[in-house]
């Protein structure tokens, strides 16, 4: 019996001993996979979700931290640009005064910054003259434009000299001859305003994919976000095929409906650019965009100085800009009076009130942070383009 006895005592200890080692042994296990998994969540988080806070304290760079950037992003390193005409051209070293006048003109038109008038400016000039009319690239037609450019079956050699819309930059990069860019900025807080106003009321292509009268003008503001900053990440292979799934998946559910090519180029661009890049990655371009404003743009003009800026445009691209369309206004239609729940405030009154609610919202703040920066930028720019064009008028 004692024999027995001792013997059952054993195996049953050894049982005892291996359910406690496969238990511990699965522990372990569970564990390790629960990390990996967390960590992959989080920096599949971190990736895609647009809602992490942007920095606002300055980027710390770590070496080559802008080169690791463009290597992921290559598109954003634009070429073939004429720098600025007032701040950056030297008559010596810099590029020749007929490079400026020949080249091929891009205006990046952002939406609600005065962008109409320049249009019908540039186009009546250009008819007066009997150059050949503008090409107008937009929400409407950059899908198909840049599909074709691609292919190598569309407008390979950049035949048309002057394209407008919010859809042009980057089209240097396409084009050896010289090349530039210009585009007037406004005030984010009062763009975005004016924006929701014009979508409230019409409803071109900028303006169909979130219903404005459903939405507050806070909600608008977190919607549009900021809308030229995203313009100078655009990349045009976006508009391809192969981006139409994910394009689809990223969309959701819209308020309203709309096929692949409906889609306008300026939230295309959003989505993807949403899902491909962290916050971190957008403060690291942040400051790279601000480097290079006087890089990419012959000329940087402001909404708040628009004759003048209309004197730059002109001086730089002896085109004529102030002479022919000086203290002239489009889109003047879209009062704000209209909505009846702004009748009797006069339209100073309208946007101060509501630009001090969009001020007063953290989340608006956040949403508007890229071109909030680039707009004090700007102004900068502009303050030393005026003083150098100031300069150049007294010489003669």
């Amino acid at each position: 019996m004692h024999r027995r006895s001792f013997t059952t005592f054993s195996l049953t200890d050894v049982c005892r001993g291996r359910l406690f080692t496969v238990i511990l042994f699965m522990g372990f296990w569970l564990f390790i996979c629960t990390t990996v998994l967390l960590t992959f969540g989080d920096v599949q988080t971190k990736r895609h979700n647009h809602h992490d806070d942007v920095r606002e304290e300055a980027v710390t760079f770590q070496p080559n931290s802008i080169d690791a950037v463009l290597n992921e992003f290559p598109w954003l390193n634009r070429k073939n640009c004429l720098p600025n005409f007032f701040t950056r051209r030297n008559d010596q070293t810099g590029p020749p005064l007929k490079d400026y006048r020949n080249s091929t003109i891009m205006f990046v038109h952002n939406q609600k910054s005065g962008g109409t008038t320049t249009k019908v400016c540039m186009k009546c000039i250009l008819d007066t003259m009997g150059r050949h009319p503008p090409k107008i690239l937009g929400n409407g037609n950059a899908r198909r434009y840049y599909n074709s450019l691609l292919s190598g079956e569309g407008d390979s050699n950049l035949t048309w000299g002057v394209y407008l819309g919010d859809s042009t930059f980057g089209l240097c990069d396409y084009t050896n001859k010289p090349c530039s860019y210009f585009t007037i900025l406004r005030d984010p807080y009062e763009r975005v305003i004016s924006a929701y106003n014009m979508c409230r009321m019409i409803h071109p292509c900028q303006c169909r994919v979130r219903n404005a009268n459903k939405m507050s003008i806070n909600e608008w503001s977190l919607h549009q976000g900021s809308f030229f900053f995203r313009q100078l990440l655009a990349n045009h292979d976006f508009f391809s095929e192969k981006y139409d799934s994910l394009v689809a998946k990223l969309r959701g559910r819209p308020d309203l409906k709309m096929g692949p090519y409906e889609v306008p180029a300026w939230w295309r661009n959003e989505l993807i650019l949403r899902y491909l890049m962290t916050a971190h990655e957008k403060s690291i371009i942040l400051e790279y965009v601000l480097e290079n404003l006087e890089s990419w743009f012959t000329l940087i003009g402001l909404t708040d100085e628009y004759d003048l800026t209309f004197e730059l445009i002109e001086h730089a691209y002896d085109l004529p800009f102030f002479t022919n369309c000086a203290g002239t206004q489009e889109n003047a239609k879209y009062a704000y009076q209209d909505q009846p729940e702004m009748e009797n405030k006069t339209r100073t009154e309208i946007i101060n009130s509501l630009k001090s609610q969009l001020m007063s919202d953290p989340k608006v703040i956040n949403a508007l942070y890229y071109d909030l920066r680039i707009y004090e930028k700007a102004k900068e720019i502009f303050k030393r383009q005026k003083e150098a064009y100031m300069r150049n008028k007294l010489e003669k």
